[in-house]
């Protein structure tokens, strides 16, 4: 037994439960990003100010103190890092409403606003303003770093030092190594999304329809529910299009299942073990399409029969009875028939692994019916209005849901598809980013090399040479941000391994396969980057190159 205390304060609300792992796996994602333009950013400030050498050089001539230059370039990292706040508050709009469209909700819940008040404005300045403190700062250290009589006597002004050049390499590192993480961390997710459609859930959720009606809010009261549900029964099998109707305790893929444990001929069950239970109607099982393996299931003489019986998963006999058929056993105190065995199937999530189940069967006046699944013979569009016209007809007080079975899937996975799809827009932002960072270096280096890349060619070198000879710099760069991206995804996934668990199926955050695509993905958008500046090497004419200066 678990005993969870909350704070009391905070209120208690399934959506925080819900989506508060993802939701931190998103920050954190965001966060990545964010890191990855600031040091792009910061690194196109150090390529600008390297053309600004001059002019710092001659403000420090003239009495300029390095307190001051650097102010000014903060000031300037700042006016930028607020333009880029102010345009992201106008982007953020769009994007909770895109966010909000993917959630199973049908309208907001109350006191939960999603409007830029006062303290979205102040995150949003704070997180602009630390923005500016990481891209502002350290290109204007650098920058004031002047030469004062080597400069002046320089003509080569807009020449970045070499120490400048470094550091914009090693940034242009970290942003290939932070692409990494993020490729890792959207691969995981997207791989989730895609192994939970894939799943089977055990049934044919093709065709299917769920009716699900609020009887207490709409005012029924006990010994009304069971009459009212055998008379829905009765008039939504005698609709054209519908081939088969039953009834179910709590609805499928709504998240809710019973805990179910009785004692077992032959077997002492440990201290809290138990299995799901589900308590279903006749015809359940070939409404969804569970094919039954052994013995029979539910029908309407079981309703006359005095001994109550049961029907048990393929999962549930494996494990209880490994080495005899269970069609015939009586179980609870001898009380209890199992009258047949049948496949597995999820019923209550698509996320959880397929557990041991027991399905009982709905008393005949049970008042604890919540939904009736009806299989369709054809298009269930043109049904779900007649079933919604019918419910009408029996009382047009009823709240009533007609969803498809898909739908109702898609709304399980809901949590999954914001995830997914999430954390691949900010990998492919990173991706975005990391490419430009890439592709500047390597002109650089082109532009930097081009004289003596000239007289390469102009004594005789290939293509080849010359294409490796002006990549070379950027290659180590590349190298040197794919094995540090690839240890810091390896730590990061040490690290966080039982805290994304929960968000992951049918894979674990150590995934060799999805680390691997992230590493094929990032060299082959950096070869794609590297074209341009190497088809420029090749087309360098030697004599223009020689007289470049």
């Amino acid at each position: 037994m678990r005993l969870e205390l909350l704070p009391a304060g905070k209120g208690l609300s399934q959506l925080r439960t819900g989506y508060r792992r993802p939701l931190l796996a998103l920050s954190a994602l965001a966060a990545l990003v964010l890191l990855i333009t600031c040091t792009n950013v910061g690194n196109l400030m150090m390529v600008r100010n390297a053309a600004r050498r001059r002019e710092l050089t001659i403000r420090v001539a003239l009495g300029a103190g390095r307190r001051r230059l650097i102010l000014q370039y903060f000031v300037e990292g700042v006016l930028v890092a607020a333009a880029g706040g102010a345009c992201a508050i106008a982007v953020a709009r769009w994007g909770v409403s895109i966010i909000l469209s993917m959630l199973p909700l049908v309208s907001a819940p109350e006191g939960l606003t999603f409007h830029a008040d006062a303290r979205v404005l102040g995150f949003a300045a704070a997180a602009s303003l630390l923005s500016a403190l990481l891209f502002g700062l350290v290109p204007a250290w650098r920058a004031t770093a002047v030469d004062l009589e080597g400069t002046l006597k320089s003509n080569q002004g807009g020449t970045a030092p070499a120490g400048t050049r470094r550091l914009g390499r090693a940034l242009v590192a970290c942003q290939v190594g932070l692409s990494i993480l993020l490729l890792v961390g959207a691969g995981l997710f997207v791989q989730t999304l895609r192994n939970l459609v894939r799943h089977d859930v055990g049934f044919k959720p093709d065709s299917l329809l769920q009716v699900t009606l609020d009887t207490r809010g709409s005012g029924y009261r006990q010994g009304q529910v069971g009459p009212l549900y055998r008379l829905l029964h009765e008039r939504i099998s005698a609709i054209p299009g519908v081939r088969s109707v039953a009834a179910i305790r709590n609805g499928v893929m709504q998240g809710s299942l019973s805990r179910g444990m009785t004692s077992l001929p032959g077997r002492t069950l440990e201290r809290g073990e138990s299995w799901d239970t589900a308590n279903v109607g006749p015809g359940f099982f070939e409404t969804l399409g569970i094919p039954v393996l052994r013995g029979r299931v539910f029908s309407a003489t079981d309703y006359a029969n005095s001994q109550p019986v049961v029907v048990i998963s393929e999962q549930f006999a494996k494990r209880y009875f490994p080495s005899q058929d269970p069609v015939g056993i009586l179980v609870g105190d001898g009380t209890v028939q199992i009258i047949g065995v049948v496949a597995d199937a999820q019923l209550a999530t698509v996320r959880r692994e397929t557990q041991p189940m027991m399905y009982h069967m709905i008393a005949d006046d049970v008042d604890r019916i919540s939904a009736l699944e009806i299989r369709a013979a054809g298009d269930t569009d043109p049904l779900a209005r007649a079933l919604r016209e019918e419910v009408r007809r029996v009382n047009p007080r009823l709240f009533i849901d007609v969803r498809t079975m898909r739908r109702q899937i898609d709304t399980e996975l809901s949590t999954e598809r914001i995830v997914a799809a999430t954390s691949a827009f900010f990998s492919l932002l990173g991706l975005l980013l990391a490419s430009i960072g890439i592709f500047g270096v390597a002109s650089y280096t082109v532009a930097q090399k081009t004289n003596e890349l000239g007289i390469r060619m102009a004594l005789g070198a290939g293509r080849w040479s010359v294409i490796r000879e002006s990549l070379r710099d950027t290659m180590l760069v590349f190298v040197a941000g794919l094995a540090a991206g690839i240890v810091a995804a390896l730590l990061a996934v040490r690290f966080t391994a039982s805290f994304i668990s929960e968000l992951l199926f049918g894979l674990t955050a150590a995934d060799a396969a999805n680390v691997a695509a992230a590493i094929v993905v990032m060299i082959v958008v950096a070869l794609a980057a590297c074209v341009l500046p190497a088809r420029r090497a090749t087309r360098i004419d030697p004599l223009t190159a020689i007289r470049h200066e």
